[in-house]
């Protein structure tokens, strides 16, 4: 549930990092296999959200920095659903449409949240924020995710081919 990365630049230096979850938690997201839909893309998806999560959470930063935490994990959610959906679509998931509403009810709901801590910049609304983070990434994967791999069998080319065409 951890994560190694870099940054590098020719002729300047190369910095490496290395970020590892405490074993339990309740303010971080930690990545673990009964959290796992079974489709590849979406998963890693998943993954690149609790990070993201993980640093509303934790960020101990301006908050001008905090806001481009927010708007990028507002941006990610948005790209996650569209794939999201695609997949669902492309193998005939019978409730598509009631996940859809599920995306907009929660892309409002942050949106609002993300609206209100643009105005107010209190640590009451942050709290909200990082709240609703949490409760929806845990929920929505584990209770509604979960459900999509069952549609998805034998159909990793289509998959691929609608991934492809976004």
């Amino acid at each position: 549930a951890g994560q190694v990365g870099f940054e590098s630049e020719e002729g300047v230096g190369s910095t490496f990092w290395i970020e590892l979850p405490l074993a339990s938690n309740e303010e971080t997201l930690i990545w673990t296999e009964a959290m796992r839909v079974g489709i590849d893309a979406l998963d890693k998806d998943h993954q690149v959200l609790f990070s993201l999560f993980n640093k509303v959470a934790h960020g101990a930063f301006e908050e001008e920095d905090m806001d481009e935490v927010i708007n990028e994990l507002i941006d990610y959610t948005h790209y996650h659903f569209g794939r999201e959906e695609a997949i669902m679509e492309v193998c005939g998931y019978p409730d598509l449409e009631e996940h859809r509403g599920l995306h907009r009810e929660l892309t409002s709901q942050v949106n609002d949240l993300a609206d209100t801590w643009h105005k107010e910049r209190s640590p009451e609304t942050l709290g909200h924020l990082r709240k609703f983070l949490r409760e929806w990434a845990v929920g929505h994967i584990v209770e509604v995710d979960t459900e999509i791999s069952h549609y998805t069998k034998g159909k990793e080319r289509e998959i691929r081919k609608a991934l492809e065409s976004l």
